[in-house]
């Protein structure tokens, strides 16, 4: 059995995201002025070609940081980004990453695994880049190619869900057809979503009250497994892997789910909506 290494002592970092939340929707124009003015100023800059089938990506990031004790009174600052390189929606074809699965084999576990289902997951707080260090430290090994670290919750009946990727978020295809990703303990992230409304669309199912047990892979019940990105969209994953115990202490991973001789793509039907959706 695999434990999750999580503690549920609060943080300063959930007092934070609970201050954050509550002021988003008082200062929601700043917001929207900080955040077309950095789409434009990034465009400016930019040597964009006219081409109907390119698309470029410009990537904003805005920080909401309090001025003082008023949490009332905060400041939005914010820097944009533009590679000013051209990708052809109609020609995307990625290479399926490897995603570990963050966990422990020990029990109790030797130190606590940083989580963030347990501090206000639906905020983006800017302390998680600097906390998520040690799983990919531990998890995102070189040798095994890992792309995305999956994190994992310990359910009462001892079964381990998973989560959300360290920047990304999860969806996992049954072999009942039906798709499903969770609905709390998450970031909604923006791919995440056009993935939901886009199933729907096509008239799938979407499962968001039933949780995505590891153990469900195990059993053979999953068919397909991808990510979704602000950045990429839709990423589909190759290969689950998990940790073992070595009595040596160094790191070690083995496959739990492979798409291997699995030719399942439904992530691509639903990329492919999303940019025509768009385009319409």
């Amino acid at each position: 059995m695999l434990y999750n290494g999580a503690t549920d002592a609060p943080t300063l970092e959930s007092a934070v995201a609970v201050a954050i939340k509550k002021s988003l929707l008082t200062y929601s124009t700043m917001i929207s002025l900080v955040t077309n003015n950095l789409l434009q100023k990034s465009l400016s800059f930019s040597t964009i070609r006219k081409d109907e089938d390119d698309i470029y990506i410009v990537m904003i990031t805005l920080l909401w940081q309090t001025r003082n004790v008023n949490v009332q009174d905060i400041q939005v600052r914010g820097h944009a980004f533009c590679t000013n390189k051209p990708s052809s929606p109609s020609k995307y074809d990625p290479t399926p990453t490897t995603a570990t699965v963050a966990l422990v084999s020990e029990n109790p576990p030797p130190f606590p695994l940083p989580t963030r289902y347990d501090k206000i997951p639906s905020a983006k707080v800017s302390s998680w880049c600097r906390i998520r260090k040690p799983l990919e430290q531990r998890f995102k090994l070189e040798q095994y190619d890992v792309g995305e670290v999956i994190l994992t919750r310990l359910l009462e009946n001892d079964k381990v869900e998973l989560l959300e990727g360290l920047t990304s978020n999860v969806f996992v295809v049954y072999n009942d057809g039906t798709l499903r990703t969770p609905i709390g303990s998450v970031l909604h992230g923006y791919a995440r979503q056009l993935v939901i409304e886009a199933a729907k669309r096509m008239g799938w199912i979407v499962v968001t009250d039933e949780p995505i047990c590891l153990e469900d892979a195990q059993k053979g019940c999953w068919k397909e497994v991808f990510l979704t990105s602000s950045i990429r969209l839709v990423i589909p994953v190759g290969k689950v892997l998990v940790p073992i115990k070595n009595n040596d202490d160094s790191n070690h991973l083995t496959t739990i789910w492979s798409s291997y001789k699995n030719n399942y793509n439904k992530w691509s039907e639903l990329y492919h909506n999303i940019i025509n959706h768009i385009h319409s």
